[in-house]
């Protein structure tokens, strides 16, 4: 399945928080001094050889002073990648809810004009009162298929109607034989006028 990037931005892994690269360079630093003292190294693929080298590890002696410069490393080497990363300026919580973005997102393919008609007559079957909806929807998915588009975008549209007609229905029905996740955004509810503009009359279905 294809992916497409859609945040420019980096996350690092959960190993390499403050908290993994102070242990890491802890780590490093016992390493270092354990085979300047002549300790003997680890024996690869030998289970009890390692348990040996990480008792030797654990009883090598690492000073106040080494801790105040790991952790001053630590925190400048985490606000660089902080400053670089494109998400500074966002709380911890909503860098944890982009992070699910971090590889990009599928494509949806209609991969062909077939399944453009069972998708179309299945919304159908559902809410024939939509018709001219999904006639446009149907329509573009079948110039997808022919143009061999390598996901599914949907052109803008606007559902104009009285409350109640099935406008928001209507795209859960869409998100859902699709496969893909909807998001809606509840014009009546933003006090800002430039979230969403001309819609206090009645909500509108993306």
């Amino acid at each position: 399945m294809t992916k497409i990037k859609v945040i420019d931005a980096s996350f690092p892994d959960g190993d390499l928080d403050e908290m993994g690269i102070k242990r890491r360079f802890e780590g490093h630093l016992r390493k270092l001094r354990a085979l300047r003292n002549g300790v003997q190294p680890q024996i690869l693929d030998d289970f009890s050889d390692a348990l040996r080298w990480e008792g030797d590890l654990s009883e090598v002696r690492i000073s106040s002073n080494d801790r105040n410069k790991i952790l001053r490393r630590t925190q400048y080497l985490v606000q660089r990648r902080a400053a670089l990363s494109g998400t500074s300026h966002l709380s911890s919580d909503d860098k944890r809810k982009l992070a699910v973005l971090r590889n990009g997102v599928d494509l949806v393919e209609i991969k062909s004009e077939h399944r453009a008609d069972e998708i179309a007559a299945a919304i159908h079957a559902d809410m024939p009162w939509m018709t001219p909806a999904t006639d446009f929807l149907w329509k573009a998915m079948r110039r997808s298929v022919n143009v061999g588009e390598p996901g599914f975008r949907l052109p803008p549209v606007l559902l104009d109607g009285p409350p109640g007609i099935g406008k928001s229905m209507w795209s859960r029905q869409l998100g859902r034989n699709l496969g893909v996740p909807r998001s809606a955004i509840e014009g009546t509810a933003e006090q800002a006028s430039f979230v969403v503009n001309g819609s206090q009359k009645g909500g509108v279905a993306p």
